[in-house]
């Protein structure tokens, strides 16, 4: 299970962000998912959240290492973020 969380500041501001899993743990290769799309209105500031949840399998080797990072698609607005990782 893979959950990603989000919130951000910015009024009129487009934008979804991406959550990458790659390292020599990941057993079949790089694993790229999508957080919550979000158009922010224009004329409110820290108004949008959400979370997004995905169902995985992902295989992993135990002992070795892996990272996790972001990227932002859309606009410059400052985001919070959180993931969560769980293993079977």
């Amino acid at each position: 299970m893979l959950s990603i969380g989000q919130s951000g500041d910015g009024a009129g501001e487009e934008l979804t962000g991406l959550v990458k899993l790659s390292g020599n743990a990941v057993k079949d290769g790089d694993a790229v998912f999508t957080g919550v799309a979000a158009n922010v209105s224009g004329t409110s500031t820290g108004s949008f959240m959400g979370n997004m949840s995905y169902d995985t399998d992902i295989k992993v080797q135990a002992g070795n290492s892996m990272e996790i990072s972001y990227a932002q698609v859309g606009s410059t607005a400052t985001v919070d973020l959180a993931v969560t990782l769980q293993f079977n």
